[in-house]
C-alpha cells in the first residue's frame, strides 16, 4: 500500500537530548523510541485515532447499505477501541537544531542536539523495516493521509461471493498456544469469526499496517514549531521492548541502532552557565568513544534555566 506522500528527506536531523542521553547515545550508538502511550503530551496517541474515526464514520455513512465497504467499515468502527492495546514506537527528530522549546524540554542544566545525517539515518531505519517521516500538523493533511489508508484498504475489497484470491495476498496466521507472540497479532486485537472471507481480512491487515505506519505522523497544531521527524517502528517488536525508570511511571522503549561507524554532521551544545566548558566536553566524549562529528557548535538562542 503506497502512501508516501513525504517530503524529501534534510539534510541533516537534529535529536535532543540531556547530559546523560548524549553520552548513552555515542557510547552505545543507539537511540531510545518510546511507546506512544508514555509521552509528554497526553493527547499524542488519541489525535490519529479521532480523526481516523471521523473518517470511518463519514466513509460508512455514504457507502451502500450491504456492500463490502458498509460491511467493513462498520467492522473497522467497531474495533477502533482496540488500537489502544496496539503500541507504536516512536523517536524525534527535528529539522532545526536550536529550539528554544527543545532546549526548555531537554537542556536543563545543559542539553545537547545531535545532527544526524538524514540519508544516513533513514537508511538504517529501511534495513530494520522502520519508517522515517515527516510529522503533519493540518487537519486537512491529517484527513487527506487518513481518507489515503482507508480508501487504499476498500479498493482491495472483493465481491463477497467471489472466490478469487486477492493480489500479493497477506498471509493470516492464528497464533497456537505456546508460540512466541508477535507484536502485531490480528487474532487478538481485532477478533473476527473463523467464517470471514479473506477479502475482508486481507483489507484488514492492510489498514492496521498502513495505520500503524502512518497515524504517529499526526500531531496537533500546536507543535508545528518543531517541525518533527519521526523514527516509526515497525509492526514487529516482540522481545524488543525494553523498560526504563519514568516520571511518575515507568516507560517502555526500543534500542534503535544507529550503526556502530555512525557519524554527526554536528553537535549543537545547548544554553548554560558554562557553554564552552560544555562544548569542550562534549568534544572529548565524541573522542573518546570514536565517533566522528564534522564540528561541534554552541547555540545562539538566549535562554537560562540558571
Amino acid at each position: 500500500m503506497n502512501l508516501d506522500n513525504r517530503k524529501a528527506t534534510p539534510e541533516v536531523l537534529y535529536h535532543y537530548t540531556t547530559q546523560t542521553g548524549f553520552l548513552g547515545i555515542i557510547q552505545s550508538k543507539t537511540i531510545w523510541a518510546t511507546d506512544m502511550r508514555y509521552l509528554n503530551d497526553k493527547r499524542e496517541y488519541l489525535v490519529a485515532l479521532e480523526r481516523l474515526k471521523e473518517r470511518v464514520t463519514t466513509l460508512a455513512e455514504s457507502a451502500e447499505a450491504g456492500s463490502p465497504p458498509a460491511i467493513f467499515l462498520a467492522k473497522v468502527h467497531q474495533r477502533l477501541a482496540n488500537i489502544w492495546g496496539w503500541p507504536f514506537f516512536v523517536a524525534s527528530f527535528s529539522e532545526d537544531g536550536d529550539l528554544l522549546s527543545q532546549w526548555r524540554g531537554y537542556g536543563q542544566g545543559g542539553g545537547y542536539a545531535l545532527g544526524i545525517r538524514g540519508e544516513f539515518l533513514a537508511e538504517g531505519l529501511r534495513a530494520r523495516d522502520w519508517t522515517l517521516a515527516s510529522c503533519l500538523y493540518d487537519g486537512t493533511e491529517h484527513g487527506a493521509l487518513i481518507d489515503r489508508i482507508l480508501i487504499a484498504s476498500i479498493d482491495m475489497l472483493k465481491d463477497p461471493d467471489s472466490e478469487e484470491p486477492i493480489e500479493e495476498r497477506v498471509e493470516y496466521k492464528p497464533l497456537h498456544e505456546g508460540d512466541p507472540r508477535p507484536s502485531f497479532d490480528l487474532e487478538a486485537l481485532f477478533p473476527m469469526p473463523k467464517t470471514t472471507p479473506h477479502w475482508m481480512k486481507d483489507a484488514m491487515v492492510a489498514l492496521w499496517r498502513a495505520f500503524s505506519r502512518n497515524g504517529p505522523r499526526i500531531k496537533d497544531e500546536a507543535f508545528r514549531e518543531e517541525k518533527e521527524w519521526r523514527a516509526i517502528s515497525s509492526n514487529e517488536t516482540y522481545g524488543l521492548v525494553k523498560v526504563r525508570p519514568g516520571a511518575g511511571v515507568m516507560r517502555p522503549y526500543i534500542l534503535v541502532s544507529l550503526d556502530r561507524a555512525m557519524s554527526l554532521a554536528e553537535v549543537v551544545v545547548g544554553p548554560s552557565a558554562h557553554q564552552e566548558l560544555s562544548k569542550h566536553a562534549a568534544e572529548c566524549a565524541l573522542q573518546q568513544h570514536q565517533v566522528y562529528c564534522e564540528r561541534v557548535r554552541l547555540s545562539k538562542v538566549p535562554y537560562r534555566d540558571w
